[in-house]
C-alpha cells in the first residue's frame, strides 16, 4: 500500500484492516509533499488478508496499480491526499 500526502502538512494514517503480520490499528505517519510504501517492522510489504483496506485518515482517493506488484500480491492500492 502506498500514501500519497500532498498537503503541506504531515497526515497521520491508522490502520482499520489488520496487515498480515500486523496488529489492529497499526499507524503510520507521511510527511508533508511525500510518498510513503507502508512496511511493517520487519520492512515487509503490508498485505491486505483480503485484498482490500480500511484505513482512517484525512479524505482522500484509492487507486489500483495492477502494474506495481512488489510484495508478492498482484497489484498495490494507492491513497492520495490532496
Amino acid at each position: 500500500m502506498t500514501i500519497v500526502n500532498n498537503t503541506p502538512k504531515s497526515i497521520r494514517i491508522v490502520m482499520r484492516t489488520t496487515p498480515i503480520g500486523n496488529k489492529p490499528n497499526w499507524s503510520h505517519d507521511i510527511a508533508a509533499r511525500s510518498r510513503a510504501v507502508l512496511k511493517d517492522g520487519n520492512r515487509n510489504h503490508l498485505l491486505s488478508p483480503d485484498g482490500t483496506w480500511n484505513i482512517e485518515g484525512p479524505a482522500g482517493t484509492w487507486w489500483f496499480d495492477g502494474q506495481m506488484r512488489q510484495g508478492a500480491c498482484n497489484g498495490s492500492w494507492n491513497y492520495t491526499v490532496n
